[in-house]
């Protein structure tokens, strides 16, 4: 399953292809996670299987959140540490590009990345840009 809360009327000022571009890469490595772990009724953390998208004001509405969590396989050390380098990739057939890509659009538009894994809950990737105008 997946769920999102939108919050209306925010606004970031960049590239709308970028910005696309980086919001299906997101979801996109979200759901593969999902889809490659197994499928219990719910994580241990209480949450629900599946995927959640989030976006929201941050930095006290100076930044616009975007929050992309799943339930799937929990990212090691290793790999969290890898996140944004190209040819780094958890997955057997990935190419270590997607979240490269997201990395620099983001930093290039002034935002930045984050990202946690918790085992048995999952991964939690955050994208902050600064609000538009």
């Amino acid at each position: 399953p997946v769920a999102a809360d939108i919050r209306p009327g925010l606004i970031v000022s960049g590239d709308a292809v970028e910005l696309r571009v980086l919001v299906i890469n997101l979801v996109k490595n979200a759901q593969e996670a999902v889809l490659s772990a197994p499928e219990p009724a719910q994580a241990s953390g209480g949450r629900p299987y599946g995927l959640f998208i989030t976006l929201d004001a941050a930095d006290e509405g100076t930044a616009v959140r975007l929050t992309v969590a799943n339930t799937g396989a929990l990212l090691t050390p290793e790999a969290l540490a890898e996140i944004g380098r190209p040819l780094a990739s958890s997955k057997s057939s990935g190419l270590g590009l997607g979240l490269m890509i997201c990395k620099s659009i983001a930093e290039q538009l002034g935002g930045s990345v984050g990202v946690d894994s918790v085992a048995g809950e999952g991964s939690c990737f955050r994208i902050d840009i600064p609000a538009g105008e």
